[in-house]
């Protein structure tokens, strides 16, 4: 259980996917969720809100999740980024 509200921002384009992991995995234990649909948004969000963590699919439309890494990267943003992907993907995280 968290102790203090640890803010998670969760990045994932279906919002199906996104209740699940926040409403029904997160919430429960005490979570404090904001989700953004794409990178661009995610990268908005990591700036304003300061999130413990981010997790984040790496299927993005738009830019990819692996350019949302470089963006905070180059931005000087260092939050720890859980990134999930489909079977079969693993080379692309």
């Amino acid at each position: 259980m968290p102790t203090q509200r640890e803010r998670i921002l969760i990045v994932e384009q279906d919002p199906e996917i996104s209740d699940l992991i926040a409403r029904q995995a997160l919430k429960p234990l005490g979570y404090q969720i904001q989700t953004a649909e794409d990178a661009g948004s995610a990268i908005q969000k990591s700036v304003q809100l300061s999130p413990d963590v981010i997790i984040a699919n790496i299927n993005l439309p738009g830019l990819s999740g692996k350019d949302l890494l470089v963006a905070l990267s180059s931005q000087g943003i260092d939050i720890p980024v859980i990134v999930i992907g489909e079977d079969g993907m693993e080379n692309e995280v």
